[in-house]
């Protein structure tokens, strides 16, 4: 899960490759239809359930999912090191 958010976290910052970066199309921000900011991503429909396990599936509704601040921090570091309790204090509850 943490390699993949980091991934993802790449993409949205420009550091990752290209045909990642191909995979992922942002949403429109339109009030109250997203309940989180305007870094959050469309997920691709999917045509069979080994879809539902790929990078570009399961990568966003993760990214998605994280809080606001998380995704909103522009150091790499900063972003590992917040990911990391984050993900330990989902985990221990």
């Amino acid at each position: 899960m943490f390699k993949v958010l980091v991934m993802v976290f790449r993409t949205v910052n420009g550091t990752a490759p290209v045909y990642l970066k191909d995979l992922h199309v942002h949403k429109k921000s339109r009030p109250g239809l997203c309940s989180c900011s305007d870094n959050c991503f469309t997920i691709p429909k999917r045509r069979t359930k080994a879809a539902d396990k790929s990078f570009s599936v399961v990568g966003l509704k993760w990214w998605n999912n994280l809080p606001t601040k998380l995704k909103h921090l522009d150091s790499e570091t900063n972003f590992n090191a917040d990911l990391k309790t984050h993900l330990f204090n989902v985990f221990i509850d």
